[in-house]
């Protein structure tokens, strides 16, 4: 039962920790894209691109004649929609993956994450639920393990959600496949779900919520947008950078990832159709078998010598005989036409005048007819080839060889558990290059942790950091405080600033490293949503915000972008290599960044403490400190829009910092009413610890902006600049 697609599955879905079932599934696949491209060759199809501007949808004809995969009688409806739960249950939870870090900005990504995000996903997958239930139809909680455990459901079942799930979670190396199972959607290219609209009842297919996967195929190209755009913009930027020879290479990677998707969805067709048709006749057989043994009895003695097959019919009816092997002779016999059961010569002998006349009901006969009718289907049923994988599997990006020398410099003797978080920074932001991280990233976390620890338990400055016992109420009057004290402290801007427009210049390239990844540590919190979905979804509101809601020019990081752009700094691709190995950066400035990327990867291992930490971030954000910054880099002629946006969405009254804090309640009221007090208290210290990491991660960072402010800015300088960075971070 826990086939490698099960397992795949379940792993996908929890947003699997220690990277082992990341690495099956990225196997999986990659050798299903390879047979995809198999197929493509062996039937000759879609070599060239379709031509965008003139009659794209029927460029796809030869598909659809290739979509017939059998049919299935009204009753198999139950059957098909059981199926394709694993698909359904799951529509659209591939889609946070694209928003991540290292792509949430990049506007082919922030378009598909705005196009899923609004079009009701949890509608259809709660759709689904009911549909499944309004027919008789008990699954488990797609989360738990119950459910890949379930009997019920095929292996093929398994195999479309993983494709999806899987590609998905490498958006940059597979971002061309993923557009081409996009595209087989939008275009209707779905062979299961074209069954399954078919037996659908048409009361159900009514339903609004269910529409996107029981409505008919899209009738023309309009609404293949954006998809069809989304090709189309990629297919372009190919054709810019490597020419004909580049457009057709990003062609025969998007046709792989629809022909991946057609290939998985024809399997669970054709496998779904054969296990009804074998359900119905082994359901048949057993009925038609209780009827012989019913009319044993009165049958023996009256065929005298006949045979039906090998052996005498009267030997097959002998007392204690397999009744089942004289049904297996007559099925092969010429006695009975599948193709036409009714004119069968079985069937006419019962007939008046027939020698069995009146020997069958007419409800009996009625069986026998089903039963002979469905030894055609039976015979006929289609199994999918065997996998058989021989092409490459797709390549993700490489590595520019100016990075390739950066990273033997930077990165010689670094391999996996580097303690530079230069490394780990830059490794993080490439997962599909190095999925061997994870255990690194999770020692840098408790690494910190033990830090701010040791830390708190010496003398502290500030009243926020000093630990309480949790209740409702005491939290709310400690952020409150924590609240009012920040606002309080503002005084109207009289010049001159803090710091000189070169100041700020210096200060805020050297934030790069932090608020390029701003939101970072809540980019996984959609691995959240089973176990703990109003956690989670506090989480995501947050999430979705910092990357602009799909709106690339909303997104948190390129509104500084454009700040720094405005100024004329350049700094290379976050991404890359070279990003980290710039010369203004210190290692000492990765401190934070990499810890906020590196507990991002463990949303349910260290969740009490992403609580805290995002809490505190969130409160950071408000008050005196950035409505002063705001103020100065007005008069400076600087762009505020990155202080602002924070200012403005992270607000008490229902802003992030109100989600922030209905997160941490939510959390710790549910610990505390499953669990008891005893588990509450050892969460909220939890809580409370990666709330007080914020102050104490970047102190290494804060001392080295210091030395290098003076060495920059003079003595004179220096306690301003001090200033500027404590309030930037929340030193």
């Amino acid at each position: 039962m826990q086939s490698e697609w099960r397992l795949s599955f379940h792993g996908l879905l929890q947003g699997e920790e220690d990277g082992g079932i990341l690495g099956l599934a990225s196997h999986l696949a990659r050798d299903r894209l390879a047979e995809a491209a198999r197929f493509a060759e062996t039937e000759a199809l879609f070599e060239s691109p379709p031509p965008l501007a003139g009659p794209f949808f029927g460029y796809f004809d030869p598909l659809r004649e290739r979509m017939e995969v059998g049919s299935i009688d009204a009753p198999g409806f139950r059957h098909l929609i059981r199926q394709y739960a694993p698909v359904a249950l799951t529509h659209g939870s591939w889609v946070a993956p694209l928003a991540g870090t290292a792509t949430g900005h990049r506007r082919p990504f922030a378009r598909l994450f705005r196009y899923h995000a609004d079009g009701g996903a949890r509608r259809v997958r709660e759709g689904y639920r009911r549909l499944l239930a309004g027919q008789g139809i008990g699954l488990p909680e797609v989360m738990d393990e119950a459910f890949i455990r379930d009997g019920s459901l095929l292996d093929a079942a398994f195999l479309p959600a993983v494709l999806w799930l899987a590609i998905a979670r490498s958006p940059q190396g597979l971002f061309p496949e993923l557009l081409g199972m996009l595209l087989g959607q939008a275009l209707g290219l779905l062979p299961f779900r074209a069954l399954m609209a078919r037996r659908c009842p048409s009361a159900i297919r009514g339903g609004t919520s269910l529409g996107p996967l029981l409505g008919p195929a899209i009738p023309h190209d309009a609404g293949l947008d954006p998809i069809s755009t989304l090709v189309e913009d990629h297919l372009e930027s190919a054709r810019i950078v490597l020419g004909r020879q580049g457009v057709e290479h990003a062609w025969h990677r998007i046709r792989n990832g629809l022909l991946v998707q057609f290939l998985a969805e024809r399997g669970l067709c054709r496998s779904a159709v054969e296990a009804w048709e074998t359900r119905r006749s082994s359901d048949r057989h057993v009925a038609v078998l209780a009827i012989l043994q019913a009319k044993r009895a009165y049958a023996l003695g009256q065929h005298r010598d006949k045979t039906l097959g090998d052996r005498r019919i009267e030997d097959w009816l002998a007392p204690g005989a397999d009744l089942g092997g004289l049904l297996d002779a007559l099925a092969a016999s010429d006695l009975v036409d599948p193709a036409a059961p009714l004119q069968s010569r079985f069937l006419a002998s019962l007939s008046p005048g027939g020698a069995m006349y009146r020997v069958f009901r007419d409800d009996e006969i009625a069986t026998l007819v089903e039963w002979i009718g469905g030894l055609r289907e039976s015979k006929s049923s289609i199994r999918e080839p065997p996998v058989s994988v021989a092409a490459e599997p797709p390549r993700g990006f490489h590595a520019t060889p100016a990075a390739n020398k950066i990273q033997k410099k930077m990165f010689a003797g670094k391999g996996a558990g580097s303690k530079d978080p230069r490394v780990l920074f830059h490794r993080l932001l490439n997962p599909e290059q190095y999925p061997e991280e994870l255990p690194a990233a999770r020692s840098l976390v408790q690494r910190f942790l033990r830090k701010t620890a040791t830390a708190l338990r010496g003398p502290m400055r500030g009243q926020d950091l000093r630990f309480f016992p949790y209740g409702p109420d005491a939290l709310k009057a400690r952020i409150d405080a924590i609240h009012h004290r920040a606002v309080a402290a503002y005084r109207p801007f009289v010049p001159p600033p803090r710091l000189d427009r070169e100041e700020y210049r210096w200060l805020l390239t050297r934030l790069a490293p932090l608020v390029l990844v701003d939101g970072c540590w809540l980019q996984k919190a959609a691995w959240l949503d089973g176990r703990h979905a109003p956690v989670a979804a506090r989480l995501l509101a947050i999430y979705t915000d910092e990357i602009g809601g799909g709106d690339p020019d909303q997104n948190h990081a390129n509104i500084f972008r454009r700040l720094l752009e405005g100024e004329g700094i350049r700094l290379p691709e976050l991404t890359s290599a070279e990003f980290v190995a710039w010369p203004g950066f210190s290692a000492a400035l990765f401190d934070l960044p990499a810890y906020l990327l590196a507990i991002s990867q463990f949303p349910r291992t260290f969740l009490p403490e992403i609580l805290g930490l995002n809490l505190a971030i969130e409160l950071s954000g408000l008050g005196a400190f950035y409505m002063s910054v705001v103020d100065e880099m007005r008069y400076l002629g600087l762009d505020p829009a990155i202080v602002s946006v924070h200012l403005a969405s992270d607000n008490l009254a229902s802003g992030h910092a109100a989600l922030a804090r209905e997160a941490v309640m939510i959390y710790l009221d549910g610990v505390g009413s499953d669990f008891g007090h005893e588990e509450l208290d050892r969460h909220w210290r939890r809580v409370s610890l990666g709330y007080s990491s914020l102050r104490i991660v970047p102190r290494r960072a804060f001392a080295v902006l210091l030395t290098r402010a003076l060495l920059r800015f003079g003595p004179a300088r220096l306690k301003k600049t001090a200033l500027g960075w404590r309030g930037a971070v929340g030193a």
